[in-house]
């Protein structure tokens, strides 16, 4: 890693005025339209979640992805960040919800044949169904005691 940078706390500081826009002591990076701060080292981009969890871990291994454990992707201190599958990342819930979810609830959507609202996960690629209800509390106190019972949430800790 470049002595241009130092990182206190999961956010990375210029060293030194480089002769542009940076300016010593100056928050490193910006902010992606997917809520990451990226940092621009040596020409090249990289985030900087995976440059904290490179700091003091050592290079991610391959097929493995850094989780903010409190789901707030700023929030790069090296306590609130670990390893997980990618299934691991899709089952707690890092990604918003899609325009078209009508329940307001990651997991949970009308099913109109059943006319009740269906909870689902997605494990190791694969749909998971978990059962239908009449409201959407419902669904996603069940969704999330399935989860809980196969330790799929443990990691989550601002889950509904």
């Amino acid at each position: 890693m470049t002595s241009e940078i130092h990182e206190i706390d999961g956010v990375f500081y210029h060293s030194k005025w480089n002769g542009g826009k940076a300016r010593k002591g100056s928050v490193a990076g910006y902010l992606n339209n997917c809520g990451y701060v990226v940092i621009c080292l040596n020409g090249k981009n990289h985030l900087r979640h995976r440059l904290v969890w490179e700091k003091y871990n050592g290079p991610i291994p391959d097929g493995l992805f850094i989780d903010h454990m409190n789901g707030v992707r700023g929030d790069d201190r090296i306590e609130n960040l670990q390893l997980v599958k990618r299934s691991e990342n899709h089952a707690l819930g890092v990604y918003r919800l899609q325009k078209n979810n009508s329940s307001g609830a990651n997991g949970v959507c009308w099913d109109s044949s059943a006319e009740k609202w269906k909870a689902y996960l997605k494990v190791d690629g694969r749909h998971k169904h978990v059962g239908h209800y009449k409201t959407v509390a419902e669904a996603e106190i069940a969704l999330k005691e399935y989860k809980s019972k196969n330790s799929i949430t443990a990691s989550r800790r601002n889950e509904i």
